[in-house]
């Protein structure tokens, strides 16, 4: 049976038979999964909980969130904020600490639900968070409530979409959005779903990109829905999915669901933002751009959030931020989260942090269906990316 977020938004749990029909990716949580209409994120059945302590969440106006589809430039971004906040002159001892701790993911404690793990709260948030705030119940949300608490200026990442924050979120917050060509987000996801123990992915990379594109997302239609307490505009198919066939167990036809990405689907993501680009507290970043003109973004971020920095600090962001950089102050890793023999071998959690590296994965065939599907996304979008060819 379906229920309604305080969002407005839907949510409809994934049938057994679903679950079943590819146990190694669709069972990976004790309390199952659901989608979230009517974009049709896919998330952890706790997920519910979460979001709806999200609408209560006490955002500030010196606070900048990164919101982004996993594996688009996240943990880069994060850490260019955080140094232009708090360590421009790089000389501030709090940078040593992982930047787990010093930007908190408060879209991540609906992963804590894995069945990988007994207990799927690692004892670096759940340490910290007791010597923050001793006596608070873990149930809630470790990383939430380290985010609550912190001194500001707080810089926080979710891979939530815009869609599910409260309605005046970006009235009162500062938001970079990050994009990323969604070949190399691929490739990204793909490694990181073999080291992440909750993703616990063994299949191929084919099966992997087709689930991906899999999403069941034909067209960017904007919405309005008005519940007892709030109106809201939905990022919405234009049409009744053929796969929304439901019943007091769910979703019900597994053949026809889209992909069993966790977290996607992709396009959905993008688009939410993407119809909010003018939003004088929104900006977008390509991941390509930071690739081609890292100084060149980095006067936009500046001017963005308000911190005024000179060149030269600039130019210390650019170096503390720089992929070998943050690969020798040490990766942001706990063992109880990582399968760390397939990390090694696939090149780290900082893996690359280059553009084009699906040229070396995807197939002739497999990427002119990519192209084909980039293309039709794009199109109805009104968005250019620079990595098309």
């Amino acid at each position: 049976m379906s229920k309604q977020l305080a969002s407005g938004h839907e949510v409809v749990p994934m049938s057994e038979e679903w679950m079943a029909e590819k146990p190694e990716t669709r069972q990976l949580f004790n309390k199952g999964m659901v989608r979230i209409m009517p974009e049709g994120w896919l998330y952890p059945s706790t997920a519910t909980f979460f979001l709806d302590k999200l609408q209560h969440f006490k955002f500030r106006p010196d606070d900048v969130v990164v919101v982004t589809h996993p594996k688009t430039g996240t943990t880069w971004t994060q850490e260019i904020l955080w140094t232009m906040l708090h360590n421009p002159n790089l000389i501030n001892p709090d940078a040593n600490e992982t930047l787990l701790l010093r930007s908190p993911d408060i879209s991540q404690d609906m992963l804590h639900d894995g069945k990988a793990i007994p207990d799927m709260r690692p004892e670096l948030f759940t340490n910290k968070l007791d010597k923050l705030c001793p006596g608070r119940n873990h149930e809630d949300g470790v990383l939430l409530q380290i985010a609550e608490v912190m001194q500001g200026p707080r810089v926080i990442k979710s891979h939530y979409p815009i869609t599910l924050f409260p309605p005046n979120f970006l009235d009162i917050t500062k938001v970079v959005y990050v994009a990323r060509n969604p070949k190399d987000t691929v490739v990204s996801f793909y490694h990181f779903c073999r080291v992440i123990k909750v993703f616990n992915y063994q299949g191929s990379f084919e099966s992997f990109v087709e689930e991906f594109m899999n999403d069941g997302y034909t067209a960017v239609k904007v919405l309005t829905a008005t519940t007892p307490h709030r109106t809201v505009q939905f990022c919405h198919l234009p049409r009744k999915p053929p796969w929304l066939k439901k019943h007091s167990g769910g979703i019900q036809s597994p053949r026809d669901v889209p992909g069993s990405v966790l977290l996607g689907p992709y396009w959905p993501h993008l688009a939410d933002a993407w119809r909010r680009r003018d939003h004088p507290n929104l900006l977008i970043v390509f991941y390509e751009d930071l690739q081609a003109d890292i100084m060149a973004e980095l006067h936009k971020i500046n001017k963005f959030i308000g911190t005024n920095l000179t060149q030269k600090q600039l130019e210390n962001v650019a170096k503390q931020a720089a992929f070998p950089s943050m690969k020798s102050r040490g990766e942001p890793l706990y063992k109880e989260y990582f399968n760390t023999e397939v990390l090694e071998k696939s090149g780290g959690y900082i893996r690359k942090g280059v553009s084009g590296d699906w040229k070396n994965h995807l197939s002739p065939e497999l990427n002119q269906k990519m192209d084909q599907w980039i293309q039709k996304h794009t199109a109805e979008l009104g968005l250019t990316f620079k990595w098309s060819n």
